[in-house]
């Protein structure tokens, strides 16, 4: 029997291994652990200093040929250099890019191929880039991800960065429908882009050519950051939809946000478009409308208590006793403007209506999907393909009107990665097919994303952070679809299509094999609960590379995680009736 496992899991292993990690940087961007990176060079000995020294060329900084560890895993052949601006003068902590392709074509490390080490340049508390990225994220613009990590080269230690995701293509295609184009502005350049006619003085051109909600939460974001050193004259990236013929701007560098006095922060008076906005009675009232948004959800303080406390205590556990601010006065200031956006608010006479979720907790679900599709055996679209899709259900006795408060996402940490933007009424007891496939330009309703077939997640979000359903899934089976039995409410089962229609509660054989063992709740945190109807025999817990940590002969259904780290684990149950069935478990 042991040998038996050893081969399942191997192909387990096998099969779902890139599937591991949801989404490319998984591993680099957790948050909630402090990464060790070390940087090590033969033929430079001296190549912190030489790095310090590069720093203040600005523009011309080679890359240096170095192996990296990152959290004990070894790269070779890796480039490093000097970044940063106004940030490379600190004579203390050179900021660094890590390029993984530099000397290795299409070489990458957990999906990334560019890294940013930045220094928090000006910023004791080492979270202001951090706190405005999860704002942004959490308000639905696409922002770059960020953890913490100790640093070393040649093993001194350097001090304690921020790793912020680079804006590449990489970026692009996890947050859009299509690669399209992509440009950075920074004051230096500025203005001498094939993009300046629409960031310059053309406020009415602008404004023609932007998804005006996506918009005006960028413009809100740093507005209530107060944002002195970008948009709209310096550090922000803008990305053009080939698909949809839209810009989008997507923040970066904010060490410089958050403190009084940068001034042209003291009213909600947007810092650009201005004029053009505030004359506009429908231009008006939806930026007001989003700033209503905002102070019922943005800054909410249990969010934001949780958030700086975290990044405090993940700052303060590294190995060298490197110290740094807590987040208290950060935190403070935030609230503040909580307050702030109250008041103003109030100054502007705008009548805020409520924008908590208006439905009850199971009217809506995910009902259906399917992820692995082709033209045999898949469901045809209104264009003619077979793509992913998704299957929204109303369960309720009234109709629900979908509108761009509504959002689907496949990424755990960016919930509002799509929403609709036209109303659609999924009638009383009746369903909404959502085409996964990154087809925006084409009929019907297309997300801009597809599934992972291998594993992953779906969430089906609100605007104020309400998670109306959320379901983790393993590897799909092609042509076949992955449907909650009964129809509306039950588990999920892997089984033949019931697209747009009720799912009928037959099961296969193997079906029933492997649904007759489920585990949840997963992720957890405390302890898992086996649901099975036979008895367990033996009950043993693999961690991701196979090794045994757990071995029980026990009838228990109740597991205790709270002694594994955070990570994915692999659980294999044989039950009294010799069934074996392998589960994959994240805590």
């Amino acid at each position: 029997m042991r040998n038996n496992f050893l081969l399942t899991f191997c192909l387990f292993i096998l099969f779902y291994g890139e599937g591991i990690s949801q989404s490319k940087g998984d591993m680099v961007f957790d948050d909630s652990v402090l990464h060790v990176i070390k940087f090590s060079s033969e033929e430079e000995p001296n190549l912190y200093e030489l790095l310090q020294q590069e720093a203040f060329s600005f523009f011309n900084r080679p890359y240096h040929l170095v192996k990296m560890e990152f959290d004990g895993q070894v790269v070779d052949s890796v480039g490093l250099r000097a970044k940063g601006f106004f940030s490379s003068i600190d004579e203390n902590q050179t900021p660094l890019k890590i390029d993984l392709n530099e000397y290795i074509p299409d070489q990458s490390f957990d999906g990334l191929k560019k890294i940013n080490l930045t220094n928090s340049f000006t910023d004791p508390y080492r979270q202001k880039d951090r706190l405005s990225y999860e704002l942004f994220r959490r308000a639905g613009v696409a922002g770059p991800r960020t953890s913490y990590a100790e640093v070393y080269v040649n093993d001194v230690f350097i001090e304690m960065y921020l790793i912020v995701q680079q804006v590449d293509k990489t970026f692009i295609k996890e947050h859009f429908a299509d690669v399209g184009s992509l440009l950075k502005i920074f004051e230096p350049i500025y203005g001498q882009q094939d993009f300046a006619p629409v960031l310059g003085e053309n406020n009415a051109n602008r404004l023609s050519v932007v998804n005006l909600r996506n918009y005006f939460k960028f413009l809100l974001v740093n507005q209530i950051i107060q944002a002195g050193d970008n948009f709209p004259n310096n550090n922000f990236y803008v990305h053009f939809s080939d698909k949809k013929s839209l810009f989008q701007f997507i923040p970066w560098d904010y060490n410089l946000c958050m403190q009084s006095g940068l001034g042209g922060f003291d009213s909600l008076e947007p810092q650009a478009d201005a004029s053009e906005i505030w004359n506009t009675p429908e231009y008006r009232d939806l930026y007001l409308e989003v700033a209503c948004e905002f102070r019922s959800y943005l800054l909410d303080g249990s969010f934001l208590d949780d958030l700086t406390k975290s990044n405090y205590n993940i700052i303060l556990s590294n190995s060298q006793n490197a110290i740094v601010e807590d987040g208290i006065e950060l935190l403070d200031y935030l609230l503040s403007r909580r307050t702030w956006l109250s008041d103003q608010l109030l100054q502007e006479g705008y009548n805020c209506q409520s924008f908590s979720y208006p439905y009850e907790i199971g009217d809506l679900v995910i009902n259906e999907f399917a992820a692995s599709t082709d033209s045999i055996g898949g469901i045809t679209e209104p264009d003619g393909g077979t793509p992913d899709w998704i299957e929204l259900y109303n369960n309720s006795d009234q109709d629900i009107v979908l509108n761009e408060h509504f959002y689907l996402s496949d990424d755990i940490d960016f919930p509002k990665k799509w929403n609709f933007k036209s109303e659609v009424i999924i009638p009383a007891k009746g369903f909404q097919i959502v085409w996964a496939d990154r087809d925006v330009d084409q009929q019907g309703v297309h997300a801009n994303f597809k599934i992972e077939k291998s594993q992953g997640d779906l969430l089906f979000v609100y605007e104020d952070m309400t998670i109306l359903d959320q379901v983790s899934y393993e590897g799909q089976e092609l042509n076949m679809s992955y449907a909650r039995v009964p129809n509306g409410t039950g588990n999920f089962q892997i089984r033949p299509y019931t697209f747009n229609a009720n799912n009928s509660t037959m099961t296969s054989t193997k079906e029933e094999v492997e649904q007759s063992i489920a585990i949840f709740p997963n992720p957890a945190s405390d302890f898992v609960q086996i649901v099975t109807s036979e008895r367990i025999k033996s009950l043993q817990v693999f961690s991701s590379s196979g090794v045994l940590l757990k071995n029980q002969m026990t009838n228990q259904t109740r597991l205790n995680v709270q002694d594994l780290v955070n990570g994915v684990y692999f659980l294999h149950i044989i039950t009294d009736k010799s069934r074996e069935v392998i589960r994959l478990m994240k805590v």
